[in-house]
């Protein structure tokens, strides 16, 4: 565990070792520095830090300024600090001007609810300002890891892939993805990825028989995913009746589903979020051995994102 100020001369790291720690600030709350027992210095600098969980706990309740909690990351991160696999890196905790935590929420709760203390590097002074500009430009995207960590072989499937995974996390976590205003961080997409090992064979397949049939492509492998899960061979049988458009039974739901996509003009298009809820009726319908002449293209009386039949989410 290092100590020493990063960023500044080594002769001025010596000088500002051997200074008094900050006292409190004058309106009683606790700059970062005073609680984790490091110099007070006037510019940016850094250092690693062993955090407790009672340190973390007392960095939160004097020198952190309350945001929206993401209890799905917490639970990552804490499964991470289990199994001994959260890394030592340059992203740790960052506060501002005024020693208030600026970024490391989730981390410091997480070794709070988990009980494990882990090293982290600190970074003190960070202007405030700054903030709105982190991991903001040029920032590397879900579909880049994807085909780095040799996930997806070409950045076409990454991209399906990455958007088709977060449809189910959205889904997973009870929320509605027809509806997209709920956000899953990178972390959490490439977790579900990996939650649902049949996405990247499912985009694949989806990619090379969508072209006969206007298909958007991300909810259709998201939700062909999920039906695999069910029940595989019902699954990739409805898939192809759908592009194939089978007529033999112009009840079946797969039909019943091709017809509104290929039918589909600027008048009455189903699209995107309408093609969600259609082709989990179908699926529905499918299951239950129910027929109808139509499928409907969003949400019924208020009801809400259907569930999915026979598929229990991993949220």
């Amino acid at each position: 565990m290092s100590e020493t100020p990063q960023g500044i001369g080594e002769s001025k790291a010596m000088e500002v070792m051997a200074a008094l720690v900050t006292p409190p600030q004058p309106n009683g709350i606790l700059r970062a520095e005073y609680i984790l027992k490091c110099p007070m210095i006037t510019q940016m600098w850094g250092c690693s830090k062993l955090i407790t969980p009672e340190l973390a706990r007392e960095i939160l309740e004097w020198a952190s300024t309350q945001r929206p909690l993401r209890p799905r990351a917490v639970k990552r991160l804490m499964r991470d600090l289990k199994k001994g696999e959260f890394a030592l890196t340059h992203q740790g905790l960052a506060f501002d001007e005024n020693g208030v935590l600026l970024d490391g929420q989730h981390r410091l709760q997480a070794i709070v609810q988990s009980g494990e203390a882990v090293e982290l590097f600190c970074c003190f002074n960070v202007p405030r300002a700054s903030f709105r500009k982190i991991d903001r430009n040029e920032r590397r995207s879900v579909a880049d890891d994807f085909v780095q960590l040799g996930i997806a072989g070409d950045r076409r499937t990454a991209l399906t892939m990455s958007a088709a995974a977060r449809i189910i996390d959205t889904f997973d976590a009870g929320n509605n993805p027809a509806a997209e205003d709920y956000q899953a961080s990178t972390e959490e997409i490439e977790e579900t990825v990996y939650a649902h090992p049949l996405l990247e064979e499912t985009v694949r397949w989806v990619l090379t028989h969508r072209s006969t049939v206007n298909i958007p492509p991300a909810p259709f492998a998201a939700f062909l995913t999920l039906f695999r899960e069910v029940d595989n061979t019902t699954a990739m049988g409805f898939a192809e009746r759908f592009v194939g458009g089978d007529k033999e039974y112009p009840e079946d739901p797969a039909f019943l589903l091709f017809s509104g996509q290929i039918h589909s003009d600027s008048k009455r298009k189903v699209g995107r979020s309408g093609f969600m809820f259609r082709i989990v009726r179908a699926w529905n319908q499918l299951r239950s051995g129910e027929r109808r002449s139509k499928l409907f293209s969003g949400e019924v009386r208020g009801g809400g994102f259907p569930e999915i039949s026979g598929y229990t989410r991993k949220g």
